[in-house]
């Protein structure tokens, strides 16, 4: 098989291997967070903070999965990882989740938001411009005057129309050249 192909396979079942969370997954909180023991040993300004971002409306998103205590590459078991860390993002603007206020947080915190198959998921309200586009056509007026487009130009009348009729440009010479015989009628 393809190389391209085992990149295709690998990425779809990445979400099935170690942790359940990929980076720019959609999630929210578990509602009673404040209630977790790592909560409870957090200091108030970091729940505060995450309880505006909670109740910002917008997007959160995962900017990093960490493992609580990483496998070394000397152990060799890279599979006893068993709690992960998360990195938690405000998605400011669709696609923009940039890490301004990143918040770490066990994964037993954060529920994933399943948009498959459109990732990008609704974009929240709050980031819904309403449309205040003028669609009805309004008649333009133009002023006679120095700065008006008609005195602008220092040409004749008869320059600032175009002509009705097809220009004749045959001449009694034949053309000599290549692209003289497209002119030809």
């Amino acid at each position: 098989m393809s190389r391209k192909f085992d990149l295709i396979v690998e990425t779809a079942l990445k979400r099935y291997q170690g942790s359940n969370f990929l980076i720019g997954d959609r999630v929210k909180f578990i509602d009673n967070f404040n209630q977790h023991d790592w909560a409870k040993a957090q200091p108030g300004l970091k729940l505060e903070r995450l309880s505006e971002l909670i109740e910002s409306g917008d997007n959160i998103r995962i900017s990093a999965v960490k493992a609580e205590r990483p496998a070394t590459a000397e152990s060799g078991h890279f599979a006893d990882v068993d709690n992960f860390y998360v990195d938690v993002v405000r998605e400011a603007a669709p696609g923009l989740f940039m890490a301004t206020q990143v918040f770490t947080v066990p994964q037993d915190l954060v529920e994933l938001i399943e948009d498959y198959p459109n990732l990008s998921g609704p974009t929240p309200k709050g980031q819904v411009r309403e449309d205040d586009s003028q669609i009805d056509p309004v008649e333009v007026s133009v002023d006679d005057n120095e700065l008006s487009p008609v005195k602008q130009t220092a040409s004749n009348e008869d320059d600032r129309k175009l002509a009705t009729q097809n220009t004749d440009i045959s001449t009694e010479v034949p053309a000599k050249s290549y692209t003289g015989k497209y002119l030809e009628s």
